[in-house]
């Protein structure tokens, strides 16, 4: 009997000790943390982003999550918390705390709210944890996001999201040598309000350029709901985009010179074709210039969407603009439509079936090279000087 009973013992230990392991593994496999309070909402909000916006967040974001550099400033300590319905008092401190030295604005994981534009007004680097997962949710309609006033200043690994309470510019700035990246633009509908908005020296006009120096974009993933300019890269010299996956409007290159793009990316957005400036009544551009721009290269454009915009201006134009590598991805149903330039070359491009538009108020001379285009309109003959080298073109 004490036999049985030793053994009987011995196996409900045995399935015991299975049921442990067994709970263990399985805890282990399921995370409860969305359980907590300071979790949930960011949790809940990485949740809808990755759903709403899977089509335009590259699957190689979000991959490292930065630890808080050594002597910044962390939002949180400054009284920021994800349970906080106004987190602009505790990030404006941080800013201004941070901007005597110098210093670091770190903004660790977590959804982040505020109401009231935050302003940097001296040179500073504000910094997120992961580009997915620190994000500053903006709450009130009218305000924006960031606002730049201090040469110099870098913001990196950081959501900006002005998407879902409809608020002004997600970020911008009327300062040089800033640098944007790594970083994801959430922008809603209000009139006049740029996801990304950079602008000249006050004054600046197309008539009477005055510039910004050395701004750069790097790694920047923009949605838009607007029917104007996505991005406003106005009145930039020496400046250059790099590495732009943009879904909605369009990419203003307003009165710009020097300006190199690398790897765009543009996809049509929820825009219809009552927006304003529709060209031929196909909503947005993918990018639009205007004059007088001068020695701009777009290299590496695929395009889901129109191909881009040269406009016209009274006693202006654009000139010294250099397109390598535009890829119509659609096979039909959209165009670039070109006015006054002096001096556009597109090389090794595919329009497929879609159409090149040629149509100046006073001239326009075009170098085509090495590319298929089949549908080329050219609308005022007497007004185009075309040179073709190497096209797949009835018209060439």
């Amino acid at each position: 009997m004490i036999k049985i009973f030793k053994n009987k013992i011995f196996l409900i230990g045995l399935m015991v000790v299975i049921l442990l392991i067994g709970f263990m593994i399985i805890f282990k496999k399921i995370n409860f943390s969305f359980l907590t309070s300071n979790n949930f909402s960011q949790n809940h909000y990485q949740a809808s982003l990755n759903s709403k916006y899977a089509s335009i967040i590259p699957s190689n974001l979000s991959k490292t999550i930065l630890k808080q550099p050594t002597g910044s400033f962390n939002i949180v300590n400054f009284g920021a918390s994800v349970n906080n319905p106004n987190n602009f008092q505790a990030i404006k401190r941080t800013i201004l705390a941070a901007q005597k030295q110098n210093g670091l604005v770190f903004i660790p994981i977590g959804t982040y709210r505020l109401a009231g534009s935050l302003k940097i007004s001296s040179k500073i680097i504000l910094e997120g944890a992961n580009e997915v997962k620190s994000v500053l949710m903006e709450t009130k309609p009218t305000a924006d996001l960031l606002s730049d006033q201090a040469n110099g200043t870098i913001v990196q690994n950081i959501t900006l999201n002005t998407q879902t309470y409809n608020g002004g510019h997600a970020f911008g700035t009327e300062a040089s040598y800033t640098t944007l990246q790594n970083a994801i633009i959430l922008s809603g509908s209000s009139p006049g309000h740029f996801a990304l908005y950079y602008a000249g020296a006050p004054g600046a006009s197309p008539h009477s350029p005055r510039y910004s120096q050395g701004n750069k974009l790097l790694n920047i993933v923009e949605n838009d709901q607007i029917c104007d300019d996505g991005i406003s890269w106005s009145f930039q010299n020496n400046s250059s985009i790099t590495n732009l996956n943009e879904t909605g409007s369009r990419l203003a290159i307003y009165v710009d010179k020097n300006l190199t793009i690398n790897n765009y990316v543009y996809h049509p957005g929820i825009q219809t074709v009552s927006c304003r400036n529709s060209p031929n009544g196909i909503p947005t551009q993918g990018f639009w210039v205007t004059p007088p721009s001068n020695n701009i290269v777009i290299n590496n454009f695929n395009t889901y969407g129109n191909g881009g915009k040269f406009s016209s201006s009274a006693n202006l134009y654009s000139s010294n603009i250099t397109i390598n590598n535009e890829n119509f991805m659609n096979q039909a149903g959209y165009q670039m439509y070109v006015g006054d330039v002096r001096g556009l070359t597109i090389n090794n491009s595919n329009f497929k079936n879609n159409k090149l538009i040629i149509n100046p108020t006073i001239h326009a001379i075009i170098n085509l090279k090495n590319s298929k285009i089949n549908k080329l309109n050219l609308v005022s003959k007497s007004k185009i000087n075309l040179s073709c080298q190497n096209i797949v073109s009835s018209t060439c």
